[in-house]
């Protein structure tokens, strides 16, 4: 049996989380900069308008975002404190 193409594109945005979620779970152990910060929003927002550009028209917007405002909160905390780390030791 096929997927549609709204299972498709739900098994993307999955995968998209779920990548991510792991990614974010690093950087609270990293130190990074501001370029190397910036690095990591621009491919995230990159890929992330690309997986909703290719969503299917019948998929609400409410229900997609639901499920990515946590994750974009996530990452931007963990790159926030990941930022501070740095500069507060440069600071010692």
């Amino acid at each position: 049996m096929e997927l549609t193409d709204e299972e498709k594109w739900s098994l993307d945005l999955q995968q998209f989380i779920s990548h991510w979620e792991k990614e974010v779970d690093g950087l609270q152990e990293k130190q990074l900069d501001s370029d190397e910060c910036g690095e990591i929003v621009e491919q995230f927002h990159k890929t992330k308008d690309m997986l909703l550009c290719q969503r299917p028209v019948n998929l609400t917007d409410d229900n997609v975002l639901s499920k990515l405002e946590p994750l974009t909160n996530k990452l931007d905390n963990s790159l926030a404190m990941a930022l501070c780390s740095i500069s507060v030791k440069k600071e010692f």
